[in-house]
This record gives structure tokens, C-alpha cells and sequence, in this order.
């Protein structure tokens, strides 16, 4: 498993074992959120950059990797909801900060900055903070095999306000050369 999915299922579970977090904790690489799943919170991996070459034959590179904590309420309060927003960003700068290795997978995890933003979705209106950490890790190439890339499984998953959820696992088979 690649190091950055570690790191995105440690934060996830370590939300999710958090006692103060009231909704289940989202993880994955980019997930968006409806209005009715709210409140919900998302833990997602961006961008990441090589930031050193440690050593050579096997490679070993220094990676950074900007960690978000998406956290989104309804804002039908502003007031509430920006005091709801502040208690959740701090219990998940707590839960994130606790262990900066990330369950010995980082070398150590930096704060690095808090976005807030206000979206609206029919008449509803969503606040939400986005949390972003550095996470510095080593990745070493060395005698990886991967397995074949020969299919695609995703499940899908739709609410819709004029039809029942609707489920359904999709499977891709890839053309083999």
C-alpha cells in the first residue's frame, strides 16, 4: 500500500476514534459531499512534491504531501455553524497533531494553514474549513512489483431528492496488449 493511503486511513481512523467528532469520517482521494450528508468530514490527499533525494540505487526520495481535512456544516445559522466549524477544526488539528509519524508511516506532520468557505446548494447553505497539514515522508522504490492495472472497480453511490439511493458496483476491464 502506497505510503500516502496510509496516511489517509490513519487520520481517518484517528478521527474516527475520536470521541468528539460527532459524523463518520470520510477517506479517499478526492471525495465531494451532498447537502445531505452534512455534517461530514473528509480526509483526502493533494498535491505532493519530491523534496530531496535521500539516496540512490535503491531510490529513496524525501515527499511532502499536502493532508486536507475537509469539514463541511450547514450553515442555516452562521453563527452556529462558524462555532460548530471551530470546535471540529480543533479537535481534528488535535487528532492529526497527536501522532505527527502518522502511525510511524511520516517522518512528522506540519500545520499549515485553515481555509474557510460558504457555498450554497438549492437553498441550502454549506460553511466549511478546509485544514491543510504537510506530511513528510520517505518513499523507497527499491524491488516494488505491482500488480497488473486490469480493471477498474468503483461503487456508486447517488442520493437524489426525486428518486430512491441508487447502488451499484461498476467494474472496468482494461484492453491487455
Amino acid at each position: 500500500m502506497h505510503p500516502r493511503r496510509k496516511i489517509r486511513d490513519f487520520v481517518g481512523n484517528a478521527l474516527n476514534a475520536n470521541q468528539r467528532i460527532a459524523p463518520i469520517v470520510g477517506v479517499g482521494r478526492v471525495i465531494t459531499i451532498g447537502v445531505a450528508k452534512l455534517p461530514s468530514i473528509e480526509v483526502y490527499t493533494g498535491r505532493e512534491r519530491v523534496e530531496d533525494l535521500v539516496a540512490e540505487g535503491p531510490r529513496i526520495e524525501k515527499r511532502i504531501v499536502d493532508l486536507r481535512v475537509e469539514i463541511q456544516v450547514d450553515a442555516a445559522s452562521a453563527s452556529a455553524a462558524q462555532d460548530l466549524l471551530d470546535d471540529f477544526a480543533e479537535q481534528v488539528t488535535f487528532s492529526v497533531l497527536e501522532d505527527e509519524t502518522q502511525g510511524g508511516v511520516a517522518w512528522f506532520t506540519e500545520y499549515r494553514e485553515t481555509i474557510f468557505g460558504v457555498s450554497s446548494e438549492g437553498d441550502d447553505v454549506i460553511a466549511s474549513l478546509i485544514i491543510g497539514f504537510d506530511v513528510t515522508y520517505e518513499f523507497e522504490y527499491g524491488d516494488r512489483t505491482l500488480p497488473d492495472a486490469t480493471s477498474i472497480q468503483a461503487d456508486i453511490d447517488i442520493e437524489s431528492e426525486t428518486a430512491d439511493q441508487i447502488e451499484e458496483q461498476v467494474i472496468v476491464t482494461l484492453p491487455t496488449s
